[in-house]
């Protein structure tokens, strides 16, 4: 077989400068990551063997390889060689989850990342607005409670004193009293202006 000279001098350069590809690294639940370097300036071979190394992880566990991520950086001339990074869910056939892939670079990730947690943060603060209404309202329902109360309290006292007015024995009444005979009694009963006690002119027979 017959290698061609610029692929078999992309193989040499690729031993001597270090092209690698990364184990799977877990990532998550279902998610994994890979990361390849290659040679040059173009970020072609390391895109491939990303890829490739994530279908192959998942071909051999009979599962279905969804992208979620990916990162590719050309090389630079003398600094840095061509990258590529990819975040892949490795999921059951027939799982819901999988679909046509909606790839997005770390930018996008972090921004989404961004607006979730500022949606977390508004729902916390809206949970928060309705516990204080919540406690608020209980306050509010305390209080009329306890006016109902009071209110319920005066009037029933005030219906005693009307009893209580209204049960005073009348002059020459006989007054029972236990253990002792009956007794008559004359004179005149004045009640006092609050209604709870009188004053008694007479006599008791």
């Amino acid at each position: 077989m017959r290698i061609l000279p610029g692929l078999l001098a992309l193989f040499l350069l690729c031993g001597m400068a270090g092209c690698a590809t990364s184990k799977v690294i877990p990532a998550g639940p279902d998610t994994y990551m890979v990361s390849s370097s290659g040679v040059g300036f173009s970020s072609a071979w390391a895109r491939e063997q990303t890829y490739g190394k994530a279908n192959e992880y998942c071909a051999k566990r009979g599962l279905v390889m969804v992208p979620v991520s990916f990162d590719a950086r050309e090389g630079v001339y003398a600094q840095s060689a061509p990258s590529a990074n990819l975040v892949f869910r490795a999921l059951r056939p027939g799982d819901p989850e999988i679909k046509r892939p909606n790839v997005e670079g770390p930018n996008h990730i972090a921004k989404r990342q961004q607006i979730l947690l500022q949606e977390q943060q508004m729902a916390g603060q809206q949970q928060q607005a309705r516990s204080e209404a919540a406690v608020g309202a209980l306050q509010d329902m305390r209080q009329s409670y306890q006016r109902n109360a009071d209110i319920y309290q005066q009037q029933a006292q005030a219906s005693m004193n009307q009893m209580t007015d209204q049960m005073l024995p009348m002059p020459g009444s006989p007054i029972p009293m236990a253990g002792r005979p009956t007794r008559t009694v004359s004179g005149v009963i004045t009640p006092s202006l609050s209604g709870r006690s009188a004053t008694f002119d007479g006599t008791i027979r």
